[in-house]
């Protein structure tokens, strides 16, 4: 209640939300989910995360072990 309040401006007690649709079957549920995972908008949250895990692994990689101290490398990779 209290975020819907927030969005329509209208105090949470002035209102009581109710259902109007019935819950889907099982059957429209599995049809669903097994469509959700070729929805445009999930594909490409998907392929942002696999980008950010890619940035990532190349971030950590450019750290590494040198004696006692941790060195970082500059974006090119080379050592200085």
């Amino acid at each position: 209640y209290e975020t819907v309040a927030f969005y329509i401006g209208i105090p949470a007690g002035a209102f009581k939300l109710k259902e109007t649709q019935k819950f889907p079957s099982a059957a429209q549920l599995e049809s669903y989910l097994q469509q959700s995972g070729t929805r445009p908008d999930v594909l490409s949250q998907l392929e942002s995360l696999r980008q950010a895990e890619r940035n990532l692994s190349v971030a950590q990689g450019r750290l590494w072990l040198d004696g006692r101290k941790v060195r970082v490398l500059p974006p090119g990779g080379a050592q200085t």
